[in-house]
């Protein structure tokens, strides 16, 4: 292997005659095609890759954290030097589903906070028949999960896919980069301007083990009224804009804090459009208290959101009762008296791994939390506070 870090790869199709590099598309392909190389996926029970802080106890058992290996091999007539960036080989898993038909789910990602530390460009040479190697975690420093039903207990159908750029050697077994590493002007590596080659591997069926009892997830819940300066940059952009809390119960803004005081970490779920994890009562002069109607509202796209949480750590934010979802009539909340008010917090959450990266167990409808009650009075608009 060489270390290009400091080369800049300008990769000239026509600098190259091996037949194997004719272009297939907008882009020179420099490499032959896939059915010229194997891609062999294995389960490595006995690695000795240690496990980072998102595969700490329990965790380790979730398949997730278990350690899989490719081995790539060039099956190919041909000499090819394959080119990896400093975050290693592109490499992408998939799980097999099977409802409402077969597909295939990309698992994970490759985290966009990796550090390269100080690591340039490295080329792997490939003669006829030689392989290298490359082994991983799903969930690792480097790497995430989308979906956290990938951790429960069961078994899965994988594969992986391992994405190639480099060049191949031509007849006169010339290393075939050494004249393709032009300096351009924009200090940009040009090996990505060709068209890459993707090899998929065989499919692997593993299992994760059940875990043990690893309890709830708890939740403390606070809500208060904020102050006049936060009431007033929440409103600004809105109808309520200058009105006070005292003024208008509708428009009055509430902070809240959701406490995570269990003994693990958790990741509560919620939802960009439809989140309904805050519900809303009142009561009005002392009477009984009342629902907050809501009213019919259309959610063109959705987007879950998993919140770490840490023990001990809080989430904090704000709200009017007209801005949470699904959404409310606010029409009783808008004459004058002494309100109180109460929330009740609906969790959708997990055990998660110690570092909070992904979910132990699927996600459960939780016992909801009832807050504090929040006292407004809200006056004649020509009365003193």
């Amino acid at each position: 292997m060489r270390n290009l870090s400091n080369c800049v790869l300008l990769i000239l199709f026509s600098l190259v005659s091996s037949p194997a590099l004719r272009p297939a598309g907008p882009f020179p392909r420099l490499l032959p095609p896939s059915d010229q190389f194997r891609l062999t996926l294995r389960e490595e029970r006995r690695s000795k890759i240690a496990r980072g802080p998102e595969c700490a106890g329990e965790a380790s058992l979730a398949f997730v954290c278990h350690v899989f290996s490719l081995t790539l091999k060039n099956n190919s007539k041909f000499t090819v030097l394959i080119i990896e960036d400093c975050y290693g080989p592109r490499i992408r898993f998939e799980s097999k589903k099977s409802s409402p038909s077969v597909y295939w789910q990309s698992i994970g990602y490759e985290k966009d906070t990796a550090s390269c530390d100080g690591r340039g460009m490295v080329d792997v040479r490939l003669k006829p028949g030689q392989k290298t190697e490359s082994a991983t975690r799903l969930v690792s420093e480097s790497r995430g999960i989308y979906d956290d039903s990938y951790t429960g207990p069961g078994s899965y159908t994988l594969r992986a896919s391992w994405t190639l750029w480099g060049c191949t050697e031509g007849a006169d077994k010339r290393e075939c980069l050494g004249t393709m590493q032009i300096v351009g002007p924009y200090n940009l590596p040009d090996v990505n301007a060709q068209e890459p080659v993707t090899i998929m591997s065989n499919e692997l069926t593993v299992k994760s083990p059940p875990l043990p009892d690893l309890g709830s997830p708890k939740f403390g819940f606070q809500v208060s009224l904020a102050d006049e300066e936060t009431n007033a940059q929440t409103n600004a952009p809105t109808v309520c804009a200058g009105v006070p809390n005292t003024r208008a119960a509708d428009c009055a803004v509430f902070e809240y804090r959701i406490l995570n005081i269990g003994q693990r970490a958790v990741i509560n779920w919620t939802a960009s459009c439809s989140d309904t994890s805050i519900t809303p009562e009142y009561r009005l002069n002392g009477g009984d208290w009342k629902r907050v109607p809501e009213v019919p509202f259309a959610c063109a796209g959705n987007i879950a959101i998993g919140t770490p949480m840490l023990p001990g750590w809080p989430v904090n934010g704000t709200f009017r009762i007209g801005t949470l979802a699904p959404r409310y009539d606010t029409t009783a909340l808008r004459g004058i008296g002494h309100y109180d008010f109460r929330f009740t917090f609906w969790p959708d959450a997990c055990v998660a791994s110690s570092d909070g990266s992904f979910c132990l167990q699927l996600p459960e409808k939780r016992t909801a939390v009832v807050s504090n009650i929040v006292s407004l009075q809200v006056h004649e608009p020509n009365a003193s506070n």
